[in-house]
This record gives structure tokens, C-alpha cells and sequence, in this order.
């Protein structure tokens, strides 16, 4: 298995390759560009907060 600092080395070579693609194939802004960035984060923080919470409620369940 692959040691977590290399996945996040492949993840972060991967999400500039896109970033390059896309400010060179479209006419997106910084701004804009940082602005998905920040929305994906936000949306991926909340997920994990949601099925954290399922988890939860999974483990309440068990007990009836």
C-alpha cells in the first residue's frame, strides 16, 4: 500500500494538472478557480460531518 504523503503528492500533481487544463483551455479567473476549490471543500467537509452522523446513528440502532 501506498504511504498516505505519496497519495497526497498523486493528489496534489493531480488537482494542478486540471487547475493548468483548465485556466489553459478555458477563460476562468483565479478568483473563480478558488472560489470551486473553497465550494469542494466546504461540500466534502459536510459530507463527512453527514455520514459521521449516520455512523451515529447506525451505532444507536444496534442497541434496540
Amino acid at each position: 500500500m501506498m504511504k498516505e504523503q505519496d497519495q497526497i503528492g498523486h493528489f496534489n500533481d493531480d488537482l494542478q494538472r486540471l487547475l493548468d487544463k483548465y485556466s489553459a483551455e478555458f477563460d476562468i479567473s483565479l478568483a473563480s478557480q478558488v472560489g470551486t476549490l473553497v465550494c469542494k471543500a466546504y461540500e466534502l467537509l459536510l459530507n463527512s460531518y453527514k455520514d459521521e452522523d449516520e455512523d451515529d446513528d447506525d451505532d444507536d440502532e444496534v442497541g434496540v
